[in-house]
């Protein structure tokens, strides 16, 4: 059944135009947003889509343009309505879009037009990719490509080579495609990540700076849930050696050994340099980082050429990603990579148009700027021209500029032909005072269901998506407030991160959860040898969300089995900020602080609701798997001390106890599959078996990586044993271990 998505801000009207489009034979849905149509979208496309152009938040225009970022979304049929809106007005703007218009939302007309655009079911057309080799740490040398580059690094040719193959197959599936002189890369990125798009981007300019296979320049750019998280170059002068001489790091002579060795199947560069002592592992991990960033930041100098994206192109595990947000992104970028010339020109249509503030807020520009961009943003009231905002900030002119193209591209600001009336501003103000208050008054009560607007049978993914909604919701809500209701403003947020925290974990419940009593010792462990689980630390258990405040605290280090004391957590930690992840097998001790109603002068507390028995079952339960993983660290302590001592046979015996404590920690299974390895030594292959199940698991724990790799020595895989060091040392430059094991092969 052809399926469609009605979006209006009024339910009574968005509900009737989805009963009579559904005895015309459609799936109707109604929705009441722009952001939640776009969520709704991205997670289950349809075939159509009806769109009201007076929206709450993101408006009818601003939906439209993101759904056709969306994969599918260029050709999806849409119908714009705008009941509120001037004919000609709307008909312009449904042209501008590329849509049909229904200018009275007339339930009729909407049905025929959805008809003609979708007469019958789509069919989809699925396309195979080749097969990728996305470890670049493999041991094997690098292949070079037809035509070697002029620096003749392996390295440099392998990646090329590997953007080229990935560059041809996105061409052929993109969802999405455009050109560099209408779309800049700013907003590019910006619309993947308001789809939180997960897949891959190739951006293509014209011949200019020399490649590694003689191509045209090309970057490939990995998205994760619309981050950013690698990219790949094949461009010559961005392989780790060309950056490292570049900036004086390495000579030209240590440069040219490393590249004779790459070539002699020695191992990746950047583990051969350290090796020769060369580079420290700290300073290679630097290196591959502001490698990342230069390949990514240096997209914005493009300003011809094409792009695709496809998100039948996943991510690679890469142990180096990059850490930045989308504003530290676009700042950083604008900074260093766009002459002031190039943005003079963008905004010269724009100088004599009004500056509203958008609906979507600032999304982190406030912190990503500097002071005198800064400046920029906090004067745009809606009643001045572009143009006048530059006069004011002559001095600082060319900051400015940046702030206000940065702000533009994000989709922070929007422009009008009149200034903004006061009086709607007061309005909206106390429009956000009151939802603020409202909200707040709920979430001190616990009435946590009445926020989020969920029944008992409401889905996990539904619920984070609801979370995720109510976050914007409370970010667009703190720039329409007075700065005095901001302290209030920081409260729902932390409030609504702890509503989410409980009502996820009355739903979600891991399969190992469900396994492991409160009390291990009173019910059978499960195997030690079961198949491993992505892993997730004791942290993950809370939701998504990642700005909840919760306390974390290294257990300490107690040579006894008793029970840890368990400090009680301050206001003050409590409020800090975003928990972290740890690296198993640190022993992690979690508290969610307390939030207790804060009732108003005069009034009775609220009483406790059922949401907080439920809080406090969840709080039991992740204080029971708290508990194990305490248990379970200090079996693997006895485990370290025993094999020191030469005791194999205790030793596995408290590995194992460990594994069954926590099945599902990718360290524990690595430390039995290594212990397995040394009291068997002929009969290795089941535990490098294991040990690869764990090393693709947690790419990112060192220990792993050099058991593994002790593992590969000890069988006589020396060139997987150096990738493996190589792996440690990119998750943790200062192990010792892998940096002694890998000077021992190379050397």
């Amino acid at each position: 059944m052809r399926s469609v998505l009605v979006v209006h801000a009024a339910p009574e009207w968005g509900a009737r135009v989805a009963e009579r489009l559904e005895r015309a034979g459609w799936s109707a849905e109604a929705i009441e947003g722009g952001e939640r149509a776009l969520d709704r979208y991205v997670q289950e496309p349809s075939d159509a889509v009806v769109v009201d152009l007076d929206l709450r938040g993101r408006d009818g225009a601003a939906t439209i343009e993101s759904l056709r970022w969306a994969p599918g979304g260029r050709t999806l049929p849409i119908v714009l309505t705008g009941i509120a809106a001037q004919r000609a007005e709307l008909e312009a703007l449904g042209r501008d879009l590329g849509v049909d218009v229904v200018a009275d939302g007339d339930p009729d007309t909407i049905a025929d037009a959805l008809e003609r655009a979708v007469p019958g079911a789509t069919t989809g057309v699925s396309v195979a990719l080749e097969r990728f080799d996305d470890d670049l740490y493999a041991p094997k040398p690098p292949r070079m490509p037809t035509v070697p580059p002029p620096s003749k690094d392996p390295e440099a040719g392998r990646e090329g080579v590997d953007v080229e193959r990935r560059a041809r197959a996105l061409a052929e599936i993109a969802e999405v495609h455009g050109r560099l002189e209408t779309t800049e890369v700013a907003v590019v990125l910006a619309r993947l990540a308001d789809l939180r798009a997960t897949g891959a981007l190739v951006v293509e300019t014209a011949p200019g700076a020399p490649t590694a296979t003689g191509e045209t320049p090309k970057r490939v750019v990995f998205f994760r849930n619309g981050v950013p998280v690698h990219v790949r170059s094949n461009l010559e002068g961005e392989c780790l050696g060309q950056l490292l001489l570049r900036r004086g790091v390495i000579d030209r002579a240590t440069l040219d050994e490393s590249l004779a060795r790459v070539r002699d199947g020695d191992g990746r560069q950047g583990g051969i340099l350290v090796a020769m002592g060369a580079l420290s592992p700290r300073a290679l991990r630097e290196a591959l980082e502001q490698q990342q960033e230069e390949k990514l930041l240096g997209l914005f100098a493009w300003r011809t050429g094409s792009f695709h994206f496809s998100d039948a192109m996943t991510p690679p595990a890469e142990t180096v990603t990059l850490e930045l947000s989308l504003a530290e992104i676009v700042a950083r970028a604008l900074r260093t990579h766009v002459p002031t010339r190039v943005l003079e020109n963008a905004s010269v249509s724009f100088l004599d148009r009004f500056v509203w503030a958008s609906e979507l807020g600032w999304r982190g520009l406030a912190h990503a700027l500097d002071e005198d961009e800064r400046a920029m943003l906090d004067s745009i009231d809606g009643h001045s021209t572009l143009r006048t905002l530059l006069e004011r900030h002559h001095e600082t002119r060319d900051a400015a500029l940046r702030a206000f193209h940065a702000a533009r591209c994000l989709g922070s600001v929007t422009f009008r032909e009149v200034a903004l009336d006061r009086g709607r501003a007061a309005d909206r103000s106390a429009a956000a005072s009151k939802r603020l208050r409202e909200m707040l008054v709920l979430l001190r009560a616990e009435r946590y269901a009445d926020v989020f607007e969920v029944g008992a049978d409401i889905d996990v993914p539904t619920l984070r998506r609801r979370g995720a909604t109510l976050r914007a919701e409370a970010r667009k809500l703190r720039e329409d407030v007075p700065v005095a209701m901001h302290p209030l403003s920081d409260e729902l947020h932390h409030r609504l991160g702890r509503a989410e925290a409980v009502l996820v974990s009355e739903r979600d419940r891991t399969d190992s959860d469900q396994s492991l009593p409160p009390s291990p010792a009173s019910v059978e462990p499960p195997a030690p040898h079961a198949p491993l689980a992505k892993h997730e630390a004791v942290t993950k258990e809370l939701p998504a969300a990642m700005e909840i405040p919760v306390r974390v605290e290294r257990a300490s280090e107690v040579e006894g089995d008793g029970p840890p004391t368990k400090p009680t957590p301050s206001p003050i930690d409590v409020a800090a900020g975003p928990t972290r992840e740890v690296d198993a097998p640190e022993a992690v001790a979690v508290a969610v602080a307390p939030m207790t109603p804060d009732p108003a002068p005069g009034s009775e507390a609220p009483r406790p609701s059922a949401s907080r028995d439920a809080g406090d079952a969840s709080s039991s339960e992740l204080d029971a798997r708290v508990e194990r993983m305490l248990q379970a660290e200090r079996s693997m302590r006895r485990a370290r001390r025993a094999i020191d001592r030469g005791q194999l046979a205790a030793a596995r015996e408290a590995v194992e106890r460990a594994v069954q404590l926590v099945p599902d920690e990718p360290e524990f299974a690595a430390e039995l599959a290594w212990v397995d390895a040394k009291v068997s030594p002929d009969d290795a292959t089941g535990a490098l078996e294991r040990l690869d199940a764990a090393a693709q698991l947690a790419p990112k724990n060192a220990r792993v990586h050099v058991l593994r790799a002790e593992v590969l020595v000890a069988t006589g895989a020396q060139a997987e044993a150096r990738a493996a060091y190589e792996r440690a040392l990119a998750a943790n430059p200062d192990d010792a271990k892998a940096l002694a094991g890998l000077r021992a092969l190379i050397s």
